[in-house]
């Protein structure tokens, strides 16, 4: 067997996930260097132009800052520029001879979306017009909210839970949801815990 006649390895199976970012990720100039050297990209910021008839890509490479911030503008922003930078690496992949096929696409929050589009179970300019909505709503009716986070330790040994806290209460509108959700999360973790606890209860009918 000549050297010409000998197959080519075929190369080691790869799992590969795409992980889209959601809003929070934002700046002035994010993906300029790859819209820059990438007319696939820049096509992409073109479309999502022309679908919202408003110049989003300028917006996303100028500024300003504080109205890109604008939920009603971050996450459509976000969602162009993912999808800049699948179609993309995809357009090199496929020049370098590599099927980028992905096990799974995923996304926080608003990366849902491009994670979404990436699945090809919506299209883009689809998904533009519903992050746009989807931000313009959360702009009008956040404004007056606030968030928090519900924080449990876990005792590995016990199999329960011993702690329960919510992080950041003065960032929550009503001060009286946080000490509600501590209590409500206390009561319902202790009751499901006590199934796997090494020790058990039983309560008389």
């Amino acid at each position: 067997m000549t050297p010409s006649d000998t197959p080519t390895p075929a190369p080691a199976p790869t799992s590969v996930a795409f992980v889209f970012p959601g809003q929070g990720s934002q700046y002035v100039g994010m993906g300029a260097a790859l819209i820059e050297r990438s007319p696939t990209a820049a096509a992409v910021l073109d479309r999502a132009d022309a679908a919202l008839e408003f110049p989003l890509s300028r917006l996303i490479l100028q500024g300003p800052a504080e109205e890109l911030d604008l939920t009603v503008n971050a996450q459509p922003a976000i969602l162009a520029t993912s999808v800049a930078f699948l179609e993309a690496m995809r357009e090199e992949a496929r020049a370098a001879g590599v099927d980028l096929n992905p096990h799974l696409m995923a996304g926080h929050s608003a990366g849902q979306y491009a994670a979404a589009v990436a699945a090809e179970a919506i299209d883009f300019e689809s998904a533009l017009h519903l992050v746009r909505e989807r931000g313009r709503i959360m702009q009008e009716r956040g404004i007056e909210g606030g968030m928090g986070a519900v924080y449990q330790a876990w005792d590995a040994e016990l199999g329960v839970a011993v702690a329960i806290k919510v992080i950041r209460p003065e960032a929550m509108a009503d001060q009286t949801i946080a000490a509600d959700i501590e209590r409500r999360f206390k009561r319902e973790l202790l009751l499901a815990s006590l199934w796997r606890s090494p020790e058990r209860w039983t309560v008389p009918d």
